[in-house]
């Protein structure tokens, strides 16, 4: 036991085992909360379709085509920019949304401006062939949403298909 006097005349004694485990307990408290802090702050990005949109009042469209919105949410601290946002259909093909209405406009989402929007018109999609929709951020790092809940099975149907149509 190691014990000094203080300024009271008071002899205090401290055992090392409870100064190592206080140490212990606070480095480790240290440790999670810091943990926490990364995990709160790391970018969470969510993509949400919304079929059947129309454009009213841009100059420019018809206000009678329907439209996909795709809403690209970041949930996260952190600030994310957008890349590109896509299609990838069952076939293995793939597009990119060009998107005219955001041509100007700067793709970063934050916690100040959460959302921004694509837009593409449903015709030019067969969305009984799409399998999910993939937004890429400047990292390379890629977000997915998929039109079905199991999409595996949707590849499996459509090549079962494809190979009985060619033997027709």
């Amino acid at each position: 036991m190691i014990g000094f006097i203080s300024n009271f005349g008071l002899e205090v004694k401290y055992p090392l085992d409870a100064v190592a485990v206080y140490g212990a307990v606070v480095a480790t408290a240290s440790v999670i909360f810091s943990s926490i802090k990364l995990w709160q702050d790391r970018a969470r990005v969510t993509v949400s379709p919304q079929r059947g949109m129309l454009l009213v009042g841009c100059p420019g469209f018809d206000e009678d085509v329907k439209h996909l919105a795709i809403h690209v949410f970041n949930k996260g601290r952190r600030i994310v920019a957008i890349g590109n946002v896509g299609l990838q259909m069952v076939d293995g093909s793939a597009f990119i949304v060009a998107d005219s209405i955001n041509a100007r406009q700067e793709k970063i989402i934050s916690e100040q401006k959460p959302r921004i929007d694509f837009y593409v018109r449903e015709e030019y999609i067969d969305f009984d062939k799409a399998l999910y929709l993939q937004v890429f951020d400047e990292a390379g790092r890629e977000y997915r949403y998929y039109f079905t809940k199991f999409p595996t099975f949707k590849k499996w149907a459509y090549r079962l298909n494809k190979k009985r149509s060619f033997k027709k």
